[in-house]
């Protein structure tokens, strides 16, 4: 028997032995999901969002990005009868205005990070409190994250389940 054929038979004989075990009970939880569907997430994304600041950033960074489309669209329409000094004037600007809207995304990127860490540290603290709650109500075994499955029943992802209990607790 070759050694594929040993682990393969090894494995469904350890899938057997879990069904034969009526209490190990297996659920999923999306951690990510829990953290940004909790109450104090969505109303910390909300404040973010209506930060004044980011809305100047987001707003500079559209403009920049209307602007090298309008040059994009300018250059393909009349490219082809602009003089060598038109062209490179054209390039310049388009690089200057890459390189703008770079800087306002990356500055975007940056707050919506702080944020996500934010979140996290202040949340993670109640997600493990509430997931250990949750397993020890139910005598749950194993928990998994539904993102790492190919497939599973609906009914054992606790995901919501969690974020209510999250959401109950002050």
């Amino acid at each position: 028997m070759s050694s594929i054929e040993k682990f393969v038979i090894a494995a469904l004989l350890s899938l057997l032995a879990v069904g034969a075990n009526a209490q190990t009970k297996i659920v999923a939880v999306d951690p990510e999901a829990v953290i940004f569907s909790t109450n104090i997430a969505k109303a910390k994304i909300e404040k973010f969002k209506a930060n004044p600041e980011l809305l100047t950033i987001k707003s500079t960074a559209d403009l920049k990005m209307a602007e090298i489309k309008n040059l994009q669209a300018l250059e393909k329409k009349d490219g082809l009868t602009w003089s060598k000094e038109q062209r490179d004037a054209n390039i310049k600007k388009l690089q200057t205005l890459v390189q703008d809207f770079q800087i306002q995304n990356k500055k975007l990127e940056e707050s919506e990070l702080a944020v996500r860490q934010e979140l996290y540290k202040e949340i993670a603290p109640k997600f493990d409190a509430a997931l250990k709650q949750i397993i020890a109500a139910e005598n749950i075994a194993m928990v998994v994250n539904p993102r790492t499955l190919v497939q599973m029943d609906p009914k054992l992802d606790y995901t919501k389940k969690v974020v209510d209990l999250i959401n109950q607790t002050k």
